[in-house]
């Protein structure tokens, strides 16, 4: 009975954000949920639609995080969204705003719904993950291996199998997917993003301080992020989260030349959809236009 009324807290807590955000015209990205277009929601609907069983069975038993999903959402995976935005509308209509050849980023895959979707709207970018876990073997059933080699993993990590960077083909489309398996604290995974330039990077991995500090010290380093258009997303902000993030702005907005105004936070619907409470997302955006 306490879970579920500090459950029932936090979401009230975040709709009324919401709402004096839209009233007052505060957040980075308020006037966007508004912008979003049907015809991209509704392909992402559609999208999701195509899979009807995102956990195989063994799948989160036989992995390392469970994939990301705690077992109180589990039975949730596979259940329709209403058409109310979420974050991965979001990131398909940035995408549809770049009007050129670009790439996106996903650092934390989970069972791959976010993934699924943006190979299937965001069609001029190459897209790139980045998990821990193997890639879901019901994804894999729509893709055609192209390449893939593979590495120790290190001895620290909570990994016990060889790490490995992939090329995939999608068979409908017949773009390459490049997915990334490997600990976000292994240096050497993250050489394979050198001089990318990533237009748009969503940030939904282990959630830490040190993770994430480690995370933006490969991402910098590596110099894959795009010195003109540029949207990073950060999802589930909450308690030490948030304050990392609100810690490390000054510092962003110094090494990629971003006013400080176009880094902060919004509450939005995540892969869920409405069927759990609106997340706390962070942001950062540099040179896209959107209004």
């Amino acid at each position: 009975m306490g879970q579920y009324c500090k459950h029932y807290f936090i979401c009230l807590v975040r709709y009324t954000s919401i709402f004096i955000s839209r009233f007052f015209g505060f957040g980075v990205l308020n006037a966007v949920n508004h912008s979003i277009p049907k015809s991209i929601i509704q392909n992402n609907r559609g999208v999701l639609a195509a899979i009807s069983n995102w956990v195989p069975v063994g799948l989160l038993e036989n992995s390392v995080f469970r994939y990301g999903v705690n077992p109180n959402v589990e039975p949730l995976l596979n259940l329709p969204i209403s058409a109310d935005p979420t974050n991965a509308d979001l990131l398909g209509y940035f995408a549809s705003r770049h009007s050129r050849q670009g790439h996106y980023l996903e650092i934390g895959v989970s069972v791959g719904k976010t993934f699924w979707q943006m190979i299937n709207s965001a069609d001029q970018f190459d897209c790139w993950e980045f998990d821990i876990e193997e890639l879901n073997p019901v994804l894999m059933k729509e893709l055609v291996l192209v390449s893939r080699v593979e590495w120790q993993t290190p001895f620290s990590s909570i990994k016990k199998t060889p790490s490995s960077f992939s090329t995939f083909l999608y068979k409908k489309t017949g773009r390459q997917i490049h997915y990334i398996c490997a600990d976000v604290f292994d240096p050497h995974a993250w050489s394979f993003l050198k001089d990318i330039s990533f237009n748009i990077v969503l940030s939904d991995a282990l959630h830490t301080p040190e993770a994430l500090d480690f995370e933006w010290e490969m991402l910098t380093k590596a110099n894959c992020l795009s010195k003109d258009a540029l949207l990073i997303v950060w999802d589930d902000l909450d308690a030490e989260m948030r304050r990392w993030f609100f810690r490390k702005k000054s510092t962003m907005a110094a090494q990629l030349h971003v006013p400080i105004n176009r880094i902060g936070t919004f509450y939005m619907n995540g892969w869920l959809g409405s069927r759990e409470c609106p997340h706390r997302f962070g942001c950062l955006l540099k040179g896209f236009q959107y209004t």
